[in-house]
């Protein structure tokens, strides 16, 4: 996981449950082990981007004014505290720090 939980977590766990329900209607033998997992390209990305902003722009970042949304922002949007933020140029953090919140 890359963040918190949101719709597009349902709206996948739903398509799923849909169908496991509709093949045990239909007299299936049916085991659904839906969970989520960590890919690592989207985290890898979202570290690199957030330590260019941070080397770039310094700690905590000052950003010069456009509309380009930057990772720190995100970061701070999901709640994440300043002084944590920092942590997230390490992609394993990224899979220490959000399956906790999930659960």
């Amino acid at each position: 996981m890359n963040g918190t939980l949101h719709l597009g977590h349902a709206f996948s766990m739903t398509k799923c449950d849909f169908n496991a329900w509709y093949k045990r209607l239909k007299g299936f033998n049916i085991l659904f082990p839906f969970g989520y997992h960590c890919t690592g390209m989207p985290i890898s990305a979202a570290a690199k981007k957030l330590a260019f902003e941070l080397e770039t722009y310094g700690n905590p970042p000052k950003f010069p004014e456009n509309t380009t949304k930057y990772q720190y922002e995100i970061m701070q949007q999901l709640g994440i505290k300043p002084d944590i933020i920092p942590q997230f140029v390490d992609p394993y953090f990224w899979v220490k720090y959000f399956p906790p919140i999930g659960r």
